[in-house]
């Protein structure tokens, strides 16, 4: 009876090289987290678009006489600074997103605003001038690990997980 022998080598340098790639990954994430960042500020800025907090639940409503005096119908769109500050910063192994405006915690969280230095808030309101002893503003979530920004990190992952697998 003849025999037959059936002999394979196992060449894996390409595998020990897209190994290292992704152990230096590991040891920089910085391109990773930079794609994760932009991901995050991308999908913060469409809940200006949508009105919407992460999760897809409508922003309050403004104040009718706010409203009415306001240029434009969109809450949280005045001039579009709030939404033209949101920024990322990629720190050693993690990336944070936020605005540096003096006002984004109160339009993010809500809060009461009361005066500092005086009996009471003063400011115009439409026509008329107001005199206030606190204002309430109503919480208008715009940051936060909503359904777009699960998919904006996922994304940021098999993009840079594709790019070092292909080399």
């Amino acid at each position: 009876m003849a025999g037959a022998t059936l002999t394979a080598t196992l060449d894996d340098k390409q595998l020990q090289a897209t190994l290292q790639r992704l152990g230096a990954l590991m040891k920089n994430p910085a391109p990773l987290l930079k794609q994760i960042g932009m991901g995050l500020v991308a999908a913060g800025g469409e809940r200006f678009e949508t009105q919407t907090d992460p999760f897809g639940r409508p922003w309050k409503a403004l104040n009718p006489a706010y409203a009415a005096m306001k240029n434009n119908t969109r809450i949280l769109t005045e001039r579009g600074h709030l939404v033209g500050s949101l920024h990322f910063v990629v720190g050693a192994r993690e990336a944070a997103y936020g605005s540096n405006m003096v006002y984004a915690a109160i339009h993010q969280f809500g809060g009461t605003i009361k005066p500092k230095n005086a009996a009471a808030l003063v400011f115009r309101l439409g026509s008329r001038l107001v005199k206030a002893h606190s204002v309430f503003i109503p919480a208008r979530p715009y940051l936060g690990m909503g359904h777009a920004e699960a998919e904006a990190v996922h994304l940021a992952v098999s993009i840079q997980l594709k790019k070092t697998w292909l080399g």
